[in-house]
């Protein structure tokens, strides 16, 4: 038995295994490993196969093929002009950024009609097309990835098992060494890697360009092995998890109209002088509340009462108004959106409700106005917006895990200060009943819809959506990085919203019950006392620094460079586009990159969806690719331009500001 090529096959895999991974040896379960090699072998023989289309990444569908999208882009748009001149129609428009919306128009209207009518679920993965990447999460014999791997013609192997022992159960019949070499170690990634996030995560640094239609390799053999987590369904490595992961990681790219008001707003912020971020050495202690703004909320007011006689109070947007309307007391308030309007909003509800001893903590990307409404303020960095890599000092003076829903900003900054307990309330990121969306008093108007069933936090199904979960999830990284962290803040959620991984349900009875009587404040204000004011000084220096109009004339020429070089579009024009506009660089070259590139490489993935639509058309395909590459390449030019012209009129606003604010 020693002598079959089976076990010849096994012994080579498994010395190549102990050069490389010779600490990995201890974790392997030999039995185990042959116990899926056979289950798998077994169910190959009664016809189980692994069906590419049916495990195909989906990335969004930018250039979407419904002429009702196509109008409303070519409405919200068309108040634009792209000249790379006028920088000016931009300020204080909250969305709906031309940049983009014009030119899916326009990239829509330069498809032949035949194939406007083209859908994802229309191809069912016969397009000629070879994917990128193939991520194996399981396997299992290694009969039948070897033989995909012989016919993808994919450019980058992604190994992520469970546990080394599935990928052991390959040894017998997949030569791994050969795999290795025919794919070069730049090309191949062999880990365990438990959740999705992981995987997405190395596929955005590898290739997010690419990753359109890759293909996920899953034996989804059952057989439970020693090591492996429990791992929540929702952060499970699948074919829907990685395809939610990744469009939320293209969808959440940004837009360059944002990115705009985002710089200017921190200008007017900064020049008012607020105190910066920064987590402090050691724990404040003590008990806090952060309020969301929920249906919840209006049934747990007459609890929050008695809460903010020993609990600091943390209010996330629009509760401010149902909490100040209602008695009680607000120690902060956090914001994060950037519209003007808020600022009307929040004056209105201070001249009815006045409350002079709140702080505010906000993203220095809000409107400077607000600063005009509260003595004590601090502004903290966005990790993902451009300010940040303009105006910022430190690293510590960002917040991290703040969106995408201001009750993320809350949360975090309860961590970050090192608050021995969080109570949520109102935090319910959905709904059990469409009729009410949020606290009747709540500030403003927040129209969602609620297309998405989820279990509850008090068990029960409820109504949320995409943007809800989003925040959620958003939540549970940001508890999971803290427990890391050795945090010892514990955290509960009396809403009855959606459940949130690792908070726990609790009533407000039995918390005011458990745990009210020895709560304390946190120390919040002589946290604040403690930190740097932003002077004018550093506002002119930083900005002076940087050289925006340098950097991104730099940026533009080799964004020309690689869309005019004479590589194919796929993969390489793709990649080349995708590396220029990563982050992973000094933080000086990464201002003109956070900039432009959501809109640019959504383009990007549209073009290239097109592109695949037409795979088996190689003229209509060959003309489309060249109309689409003057798109980009007209682009570039607009937003150098634009750039340039933002830089003249925040030199103006500069130099003609003084510390007295805006």
């Amino acid at each position: 038995m020693t002598d079959s090529p089976s076990e010849k096959l096994f012994q080579k895999n498994w010395n190549a295994l102990i050069r490389s991974y010779p600490e990995k040896i201890e974790q392997i379960r030999i039995d185990t490993a042959k116990r899926i090699r056979d289950s798998h072998y077994e169910s190959l023989q009664q016809g189980n196969r692994w069906v590419p289309g049916e495990y195909t990444i989906r990335c969004p569908e930018i250039i979407a093929h419904k002429t009702d999208f196509i109008d409303r882009y070519r409405d919200v748009s068309s108040q634009f002009v792209l000249d790379g001149q006028s920088i000016k129609q931009y300020f204080d428009v909250p969305g709906g950024d031309p940049h983009l919306l014009q030119n899916i128009v326009s990239l829509y209207e330069a498809i032949p009609d035949e194939f406007k009518t083209n859908t994802v679920s229309g191809l069912g993965g016969k397009t000629g097309f070879h994917p990128y990447f193939i991520v194996v999460r399981n396997p299992g014999c290694g009969i039948e990835l070897q033989h995909w791997l012989k016919i993808l013609d994919v450019k980058r192997l992604l190994v992520a098992v469970p546990t080394w022992t599935h990928l052991v159960a390959s040894f017998w019949f997949a030569d791994w060494v050969k795999i290795w070499s025919s794919f070069g170690k730049d090309k191949i990634t062999i880990g365990r890697y438990s959740t999705v996030s992981k995987v997405s995560s190395l596929m955005a640094v590898q290739g997010l360009t690419v990753c359109d239609f890759s293909l996920l390799y899953d034996s989804a053999t059952d057989i439970e092995v020693e090591g492996e987590e429990v791992v929540d369904p929702s952060l499970r490595l699948n074919i829907e998890n990685l395809s939610s992961q990744l469009q939320r990681a293209i969808n959440y790219l940004g837009f360059t109209l944002d990115e705009y008001n985002m710089i200017l707003n921190t200008v007017g912020s900064l020049c008012s002088s607020p105190k910066i971020y920064r987590a402090p050495s050691d724990s404040l202690g003590g008990q806090c509340v952060v309020v969301g703004s929920g249906p919840s909320l209006d049934d747990s007011l007459h609890h929050l009462k008695e809460l903010q006689k020993n609990h600091t109070i943390i209010s996330c947007a629009s509760n401010f108004r149902t909490l100040l309307a209602n008695g009680i007391r607000v120690d902060v308030l956090v914001l994060l959106e950037r519209a003007l309007y808020n600022y009307e909003q929040y004056k209105a509800c201070l001249d009815d409700y006045p409350s002079p001893n709140t702080i505010l903590v906000a993203s220095t990307t809000c409107a400077p106005e607000i600063h005009k409404l509260f003595q004590d303020r601090v502004v903290f960095y966005r990790p993902a917006l451009t300010p940040l890599s303009i105006f910022s000092m430190s690293p510590k003076e960002t917040l991290f895990f703040e969106g995408p829903q201001t009750i993320n900003a809350g949360i975090s900054l309860a961590y970050s200060l090192g608050a021995d307990s969080i109570l949520l309330v109102g935090v319910d990121l959905g709904t059990v009943s469409k009729s009410k969306a949020r606290s009747e008093q709540a500030l403003g108007d927040s129209p969602r819809e609620f297309d998405t069933e989820y279990p509850g936090n008090r068990g029960e199904n409820v109504f949320t959506n995409r943007s809800l979960l989003d925040g959620a999830q958003a939540v549970e990284f940001c508890i999971d990085t803290y427990e890391t962290l050795n945090s010892s803040t514990k955290i509960w959620n009396s809403g009855c919203g959606i459940k949130i991984r690792k908070v726990p349900y609790i009533s407000l009875n039995d918390y005011s019950q458990e745990y009210s009587a020895n709560a304390t404040f946190l120390d919040i204000k002589s946290w604040v006392d403690k930190l740097h004011s932003y002077s004018y000084t550093d506002l002119d220096l930083l900005w002076n620094s940087k050289k925006l109009r340098l950097e991104s004339s730099l940026l533009i020429n080799s964004l020309m460079d690689a869309v005019n070089s004479s590589e194919p579009w796929y993969p390489d024009k793709m990649l080349a586009i995708g590396n220029l506009l990563h982050l992973d660089c000094p933080i000086q070259k990464q201002i003109p990159r956070r900039i432009i590139r959501g809109g640019i490489l959504k383009l990007v993935f549209g073009i290239n969806r097109q592109i695949i639509y037409m795979s088996n058309h190689k003229v209509a395909q060959q003309e489309y690719l060249e109309y689409s590459l003057d798109v980009l390449r007209n682009l570039f030019n607009i937003l150098q331009g634009e750039i340039y012209a933002l830089c003249d009129h925040i030199d103006t606003s500069i130099f003609t500001t003084t510390t007295d604010g805006i």
